[in-house]
């Protein structure tokens, strides 16, 4: 875990999800640094709350924390499922203001899951790990280490243990993030605004060697 500090307002956000009524559910804010890292950021975790409930916290978790461009939500398949002619909990969710994307639950896909998490997890060339998780997600941080593997299926993990965070965190990394791009052309101040004048006053200081 570390503080990483404010990731900045042209990084770009995805939220993943793991959906529990009567078991806990569970979003997180990841965001996609421009150096590969993805850091999980912010961590909110509900039990018994309606699925338009947990949308509209959610929208509004976003704004106050000042987060401006979400790629998207992925969240648990079982929220899209069909069961006759009734709204489904992914529509009700985007009534409320989220939509959704349907998470990876194809069979296979939790093996696959966890591979993908465990990459994550790994150190960059710079010996630092690609998946930093602030202080703050202490859900996550508690469960995370406490999985264990499932006796029948040992590439899986014991899903009678409090796997919640983690599965909202594999249906994050099986969603192929990508680093966020930022094209440093596009960052420069127009011409005459403050922000030019103040760049344009920094070179003279450099040229001159005196206050501008």
């Amino acid at each position: 875990t570390a503080d990483l500090g404010d990731p900045g307002p042209d990084v770009q956000w995805f939220r993943c999800m793991d959906w529990g009524y009567n078991q806990p559910g569970v979003c997180y804010w990841v965001a996609c640094l421009p150096d590969g890292r993805l850091y999980v950021r912010h961590e909110y975790w509900f039990r018994q709350t309606l699925v338009a409930d947990v949308a509209r916290e959610i929208a509004t978790r976003t704004a106050q924390w000042g987060i401006g461009h979400v790629r998207y939500t992925v969240a648990d398949g079982h929220m899209f499922d069909v069961t006759g002619t009734g709204e489904t909990m992914a529509e009700t969710s985007a009534r409320a203001g989220v939509t959704l994307l349907r998470a990876d639950n194809s069979k296979g896909s939790r093996p696959q899951g966890w591979q993908r998490l465990r990459h994550w997890l790994t150190l960059a060339p710079d010996r630092k790990p690609w998946l930093v998780i602030h202080p703050s997600c202490q859900y996550l941080i508690r469960t995370l280490p406490a999985l264990v593997s499932d006796a029948s299926s040992p590439d899986d993990v014991d899903t009678h243990g409090d796997d919640h965070g983690a599965d909202a965190l594999r249906y994050g990394v099986m969603s192929r993030p990508s680093p966020t791009r930022i094209d440093k052309a596009t960052q420069a101040p127009k011409a005459g605004t403050w922000g030019w004048w103040r760049q344009w006053h920094a070179r003279q200081e450099r040229r001159s060697g005196v206050l501008a």
